[in-house]
């Protein structure tokens, strides 16, 4: 399964390079700050924040059509939205995982969408 679905996210993006690189850079000068979020939430063991977090989160990887992390953000949202959060952690761990591939992946692409 690729990263994600470039051609889905140029025509969410109405094929306009200018907001993709727009949306990019949102999520690259965000994404520190969402991961951290959910890490303090689950470090709070507080699932409703859990789950606001890792949903703003999920928003990005939904943009992108990043649909590999997009279902283990899912799977954490949903659990904390039951207010279960064993193996929240684990489910982070993958979670910061996939954005890190993903960055380097948006990274080694905005200057062909700019």
């Amino acid at each position: 399964m690729p990263v994600m679905d470039i051609d889905e996210f140029r025509e969410r993006c109405g094929n306009d390079p200018a907001v993709m690189s727009e949306i990019i850079q949102m999520f690259l000068d965000r994404r520190e700050d969402l991961i951290d979020g959910v890490r303090d939430a689950l470090a709070q063991a507080d699932a409703d924040a859990v789950t606001q977090a890792v949903h703003s989160l999920r928003g990005y990887f939904i943009n992108f059509s990043a649909e590999r992390v997009c279902r283990v953000a899912l799977e954490l949202e949903e659990r904390a939205r039951l207010g279960d959060l064993t193996g929240g952690s684990a489910l982070l761990e993958r979670i910061e995982s996939g954005t890190r591939v993903l960055e380097s992946f948006l990274g080694s692409m905005i200057g062909d969408v700019a």
